[in-house]
């Protein structure tokens, strides 16, 4: 079948439906720019140790770190010890990132041959993300696969590729592309993969078991518990570790992350979480909704998993995250890229649904 023959789901919508659905949309671009015209969308962290005279990122801090694994110091150890320097707050573990990050980069070389070595996944990511378009939905949606490279051009920054978020946002998209390709056991191994990378993947991992659950997936059901009993292992050993080197640094974080950021913060999220839409908040803001329509309207399992994780995430850090936190946009930034990639058709078939009225195209 050509890409003229493949449709989204909005391709089977009444004319009353097509017309609510694109006037949704324009209301929501409008209050995502009015929110971006009028609330800051992304707050640098620097702003918050000023009263030190410091000029330093989580970069530097997560470079730090890997320096200091790789010269063979104990990770908690040097942890502790630079929460202490930069008066970081240290109180709760979810400040104590899990330590493969430090134990991979650490122990090569050169960090940067990380950088090379991990660029496999964001380039396995395209070539699938293109075969799902090209089955899904065809031409323009395969094209616009590329922009993927918002999202995955972080990779080349040897400061950001470290951040556990960026590595845990490329795992999620080649999960959710394996499912799609209807191939889950790459899918289960990626999303656990990503799960001991950053336990904010957590979310994702649990609508993965409850899809197999429902699909009465029993193996993969299985695998899945497994994989989480691991998982639990390897965070009680990282709480007792975190546990015994808690004690020297810091205090608590500031205000808490239950924050309320609202839209406001997602947008940030999506800024972040994009290269090109960094410095462009208006851009961003638009696009927002655009990349949600699209990703919806995908046929399939890449819609299904891939908007629900999206809605969830997009859902919670309107309530969860410090407004310096837009960094956990890395997360879910690479689906909303494919979102935007299948959005020229899902606008194409809604206005092909205003014009066809009230038929059902699958009767045709």
């Amino acid at each position: 079948m050509d890409g003229e023959g493949k449709r989204t789901r909005f391709a089977f919508l009444s004319r009353r439906q097509s017309a609510a659905v694109l006037v949704l949309t324009l209301l929501a671009v409008g209050w995502s720019l009015f929110v971006a015209a009028t609330q800051p969308t992304l707050i640098k962290k620097q702003q918050e140790h000023r009263r030190t005279g410091q000029r330093r990122s989580d970069a530097d801090f997560y470079k730090t770190i890997v320096e200091r694994v790789g010269a063979g110091e104990n990770y908690y150890a040097a942890l502790a010890e630079e929460f202490s320097e930069w008066d970081e707050p240290a109180a709760s573990i979810f400040n104590w990132r899990l330590p493969l990050y430090a134990w991979f980069f650490g122990k090569l070389p050169d960090p940067r041959w990380g950088q090379v070595i991990l660029a496999i996944l964001p380039l396995t990511a395209v070539v699938l993300a293109f075969k799902v378009a090209e089955r899904d939905l065809g031409a323009p949606a395969t094209f616009f696969t590329l922009f993927l490279a918002g999202p995955f051009a972080w990779l080349a920054f040897e400061g950001i590729c470290l951040f556990t978020e960026l590595w845990a946002g490329i795992l999620i998209t080649l999960s959710v592309l394996s499912y799609a390709l209807d191939r889950p056991w790459p899918g289960v191994g990626t999303g656990l993969a990503a799960l001991f990378v950053r336990e904010l993947v957590l979310p994702y991992c649990l609508l993965c078991l409850v899809f197999a659950f429902v699909g009465k997936k029993r193996r993969e059901v299985l695998v899945w518990l497994i994989g989480f009993a691991c998982f639990a292992a390897f965070y009680i050993w990282h709480a007792h570790q975190v546990a015994g080197h808690r004690a020297a640094p810091g205090g608590f974080q500031p205000g808490g992350w239950v924050r309320f950021g609202g839209w406001a913060f997602i947008i940030g999220t999506s800024r972040m979480g994009n290269i090109f839409l960094i410095d462009q908040p208006m851009l961003a803001a638009g696009l927002l909704p655009l990349s949600l329509l699209g990703l919806v309207s995908w046929p399939g399992v890449l819609g299904e998993r891939g908007s629900l994780t999206c809605l969830g995430y997009m859902s919670a850090f309107t309530i969860v995250g410090q407004p310096y936190n837009a960094y956990w946009g890395l997360l879910y930034s690479p689906l909303l890229a494919l979102g935007l990639a299948a959005a020229p058709s899902a606008i194409r078939d809604l206005f092909h649904g205003l014009r066809a009225g009230d038929k059902n195209p699958s009767s045709s």
